[in-house]
Parts: C-alpha cells; structure tokens; sequence
C-alpha cells in the first residue's frame, strides 16, 4: 500500500514539472450593470474639495483620559446610552481633534449616529448637526478638526464617491459644534 502511494505522489510531483500541459485561456470578468444598463463606475460623482485634514491640524493629547461622565442630553442618566459609550471609549482613545473620541452608532441600517466626547472633560456631545437622518459613516483624525460625514461613499483616493448617496459634508470642530464647510 506505501509503495502505491508513493508511486502517485512521484507520478503527481512529475506532472508539476511538466512544461506540456495547456494554459487556460484568461479573459476579461464582464461589466456588471444594472437594470438601468449603467455599470459602478458610472455611478461615481467627482469629489471636488479645497479641504484637508492637514489644514485643521490639532495637538494630540498625552495625559490621563477621562470617561464621558456629562453632557446636555438626558440620555446621561440611562446606563443602556451610557454603556457603550464607555466601552468605546476604553476601547478607542483619542481618535478625534486632539483630544476627542468620536462614537459612531448604527440605526440598524447603513447609516450611523455621531456623538464626540471629551477626554478631559468627559463631556458627551450629541444631537450634532451631521446627524439629522443619519450618515453613511464619518471619516476623522486624531491630529485634525476636519470630519468628514458620508464618507463611506467615497473612494480610497477620497476623489469620487458614490453618486446615489448623499455628497459627502466636510465639517469642522470648533470645540462645542461641528460647522459645515462643505
């Protein structure tokens, strides 16, 4: 039995090294449309913007990190809001502005809330701007006081996004609010 087996595995070692066999033709995946004939690519809209996060620049924090302990909405007190704020706050850090960490919620569908807190402060911010109705995801740094809201839309170039979204909405933070520039 041992030498049969080792007579196949020869037999299939050789046929490795054998240059005859037939290369399979390669072609092109076809373009996917859709109902509309139109293909992904069509879809894309140009992203046309003068700002960058390196223009917003912010100073990152080293020191002691507090949890959100405060706010002006009255979901402060309701440990079911409180809990995973915290948690991302432990789990996240200062991902925002200098000294901020930006916590995004799911509506359960692709769009997600925004709530910032502060880590020196704790406070909470929530009820911002970008978030009447919902986004399709934000996009921020721990160095700068840009946002950018919709930004699971665009691209990795950041060049063109999504055209059956809402445009992408460049904000920002001016340490109580986020301002729309974009």
């Amino acid at each position: 039995m041992r030498s049969i087996s080792f007579l196949l595995l020869a037999a299939s070692l050789a046929s490795c090294n054998d240059n005859t066999h037939t290369e399979l033709p390669t072609t092109e995946a076809p373009l996917v449309k859709d109902s509309a004939g139109q293909t992904l690519e069509e879809y894309r809209k140009p992203f046309i913007t003068s700002y960058r996060f390196d223009s917003f620049k912010a100073t990152v924090y080293k020191g002691k990190l507090l949890a959100p302990t405060k706010g002006d909405n009255e979901l402060i007190r309701d440990s079911a809001f409180m809990s995973p704020l915290r948690k991302a706050c432990g789990d996240s850090g200062i991902n925002f502005a200098g000294h901020y960490t930006v916590v995004q919620s799911g509506c359960g569908a692709m769009c997600s809330g925004l709530y910032i807190i502060d880590r020196i402060t704790g406070q909470i911010y929530a009820d911002l701007p970008p978030n009447n109705g919902g986004r399709w995801g934000f996009l921020y740094k721990p160095d700068s006081r840009m946002l950018i809201s919709n930004a699971n839309a665009l691209d990795d170039s950041l060049k063109t996004y999504m055209g059956e979204f809402d445009a992408p909405e460049i904000y920002e933070w001016t340490g109580t609010s986020l301002k729309q520039l974009q």
